[in-house]
């Protein structure tokens, strides 16, 4: 398996038909995904998406380290699991 994330693409080609993310470190903690201090943001915070307190599950909020990261990062960090997933039938395309 490929270990960068640009050239994983052919992760499903070759079968990995399922991927998920594992939290198993203790510590991680959970924070908003804004930093923003607008009254209705701070009101509706618990209703908006979480981020983690360390790599990978903080998010940069920047296009250019997120494309970095896309570009140079490893896939096999130890936090994503893959596995075979379940093999079915092509389903027709109409034409």
């Amino acid at each position: 398996m490929r270990t960068n994330v640009s050239e994983s693409v052919d992760v499903l080609v070759i079968g990995a038909g399922l991927s998920v993310p594992r939290l198993d470190r203790p510590g991680i903690g959970r924070e908003p995904i804004i930093n923003l201090a607008s009254g209705y943001v701070r009101r509706s915070i618990d209703d908006f998406p979480a981020q983690g307190s360390e790599r990978p599950w903080r998010v940069h909020q920047n296009y250019a380290l997120d494309a970095l990261e896309l570009r140079l990062g490893r896939i096999d960090d130890g936090v994503l699991c893959f596995s075979p997933g379940r093999r079915r039938a092509a389903e027709p395309v109409a034409v």
